[in-house]
């Protein structure tokens, strides 16, 4: 079942500076196979090489849920193990570390670096979204890194109508879709979305997302191997990206950023 490794669910509930990993659940259905948080806080935790079936090894279920300071790395949704059938699997939202399923739910100061959302072995391939995150619900994300994840659907760094604010979000890939950063309607705040790729639609932002005062740059369709940064769904203001997107304070120009010795 969930949490095999740790499971919180009392708002005074506080697990800090622990190891979670090479945790699966033994029926392979389960969300939340190394952590889930109910109510209560993890933080300072190192979470990595950690199996999920389904939505995820870490799973935020309840509206105080809170992931502080943590390192997720190395876990995979939707693989194959020898303790589970590897028989057709329909159930949607993968999550390869993080599936946030209550709005109230906050992830902040992260690292959400190399997860997988791969194929599982019953081949359903729009199951496997959100390489690093998906959001069920339209949870938070602050102060994080979301780099070199991958989805074989749909989100790279992460799907759905969550909020990540001053995030970076560089390196993700979806593998056989769209939306090497984000896909569906998430909202992005202060961020930087650079270097990303999708095997279609856009690199950057897939979908409806809602971009501000962000860079989101140099992201690439690589079927097509040209700059994709965003979709025409998207809503965009007071951010750097190119082509110009229609929205008020948009710029194509290099903001000319300097660090303190060429100045």
């Amino acid at each position: 079942g969930s949490g095999a490794g740790v499971y919180l669910d009392s708002a005074d509930a506080i697990l800090e500076d622990s190891l979670l990993t090479n945790l699966y659940a033994a029926n392979g259905s389960a969300n939340g196979s190394a952590l889930t948080i109910v109510n209560g806080l993890a933080r300072r935790c190192d979470i990595s090489g950690n199996i999920s079936r389904q939505n995820g090894p870490i799973a935020m279920n309840g509206k105080t849920a809170r992931l502080f300071d943590s390192v997720i790395t190395n876990n995979e949704s939707a693989g194959v193990n020898p303790m589970w059938k590897n028989d057709t699997w329909s159930h949607l939202r993968s999550g390869g570390g993080v599936w946030i399923r209550n709005a109230g739910a906050v992830v902040s100061n992260g690292v959400i670096a190399a997860n997988r959302a791969n194929l599982p072995g019953g081949g359903v391939k729009n199951v496997c979204t959100g390489g690093g995150l998906v959001f069920e619900a339209a949870g938070k994300v602050y102060n994080s890194i979301i780099a070199d994840n991958t989805a074989y659907y749909d989100g790279g760094a992460a799907y759905g109508k969550g909020t990540l604010v001053n995030c970076l979000l560089t390196g993700n890939v979806s593998q056989e879709a769209k939306g090497g950063a984000t896909a569906g309607s998430t909202t992005l705040v202060n961020c930087t979305v650079v270097g990303n790729s999708s095997e279609l639609g856009a690199g950057g932002v897939e979908g409806a997302a809602k971009v501000s005062n962000s860079i989101l740059v140099d992201n690439m369709n690589a079927t097509e191997g040209v700059v994709s940064n965003y979709t025409s769904a998207a809503t965009i203001a007071y951010t750097l990206t190119a082509p110009l997107a229609e929205g008020e304070g948009n710029i194509t120009d290099d903001p000319q950023f300097r660090n303190g010795s060429e100045q």
